[in-house]
């Protein structure tokens, strides 16, 4: 067996079991199966956690589930089906955040491990036995791929910093504990500038959230006004005009020319 088999068999078993434990989480908050909440069930107790609207917060979290596993089962449309399990995974480690890390006292280690491994199935691509394969990449291009993260890294974000916790309290970010405005201002800013770095990197249209693009923008501004700091958060200020759209002055305070494209290719 050649080792291009041996890889391509390898990722057949991961998507269908990683996709398939996603369906049936997915299924269980949708429709009740396997012992599960059903979707009113589930709405009701995103909403007491704080996730509100919860019956929008559990369909996203239930389609997101079914529907990515699915897709990862078939291999089709894999970037997507990767980002989108990718993200609800991130939206359950938000969920159990409180709990510690390990699965035996309720923590994120299981989710977090699906949403890694889902990620990581997104990125690599679904091999040769894959509908994608099949289908000659029709919905597997190299843009798609950008997009499909991009788009699920802010929708993961509006979910999750829609809880009140979010902005209150502490929180720990590697080595680092900042009160929890804080953190959710440095999430919202690293969605929006590095969804812009994606975006132009890829020759893509980039349109953020309007109000994610203002409160980016003014952690930019009062980052780059901090004279401790020396300039911005990410390095010396690219001077725009006061007259430019929103969008470039938050990308100028980041240290970044908004005019930048790639080279074109050879």
């Amino acid at each position: 067996m050649s080792w291009i088999n041996r890889r391509d068999l390898a990722l057949l078993a991961l998507r269908a079991g990683t996709g398939a434990v996603l369906m049936a989480h997915g299924t269980q908050k949708l429709f009740g199966w396997f012992g599960g909440a059903g979707l009113d069930n589930t709405a009701a107790a995103m909403e007491h956690m704080g996730y509100t609207p919860g019956r929008q917060s559990a369909l996203a979290a239930g389609l997101g589930e079914t529907g990515g596993g699915a897709l990862l089962v078939l291999g089709l449309a894999t970037p997507a089906a990767g980002a989108a399990a990718a993200g609800a995974m991130a939206g359950a480690v938000a969920v159990h955040a409180p709990a510690g890390f390990f699965a035996q006292g309720g923590g994120f280690e299981y989710p977090a491990f699906l949403g890694f491994t889902a990620a990581a199935i997104g990125l690599a691509g679904a091999g040769r036995y894959s509908l994608d394969h099949a289908t000659g990449h029709t919905f597997d291009q190299r843009w798609m791929l950008a997009l499909a993260f991009a788009t699920s890294a802010v929708a993961a974000a509006a979910v999750v910093t829609k809880h009140p916790a979010a902005w209150t309290g502490m929180t720990r970010a590697g080595s680092v504990d900042l009160p929890g405005e804080i953190a959710g201002a440095v999430a919202v800013d690293e969605l929006v500038v590095h969804g812009w770095d994606l975006a132009r990197a890829t020759g893509q249209e980039y349109a953020p959230d309007q109000a994610a693009l203002r409160a980016a923008y003014e952690f930019l501004l009062a980052a780059a006004e901090d004279e401790t700091r020396g300039g911005g958060i990410f390095g010396p200020v690219v001077p725009v005009p006061d007259d430019a759209p929103l969008l470039d002055r938050a990308v100028g305070l980041s240290g970044r020319d908004p005019a930048w494209a790639p080279p074109a290719p050879p």
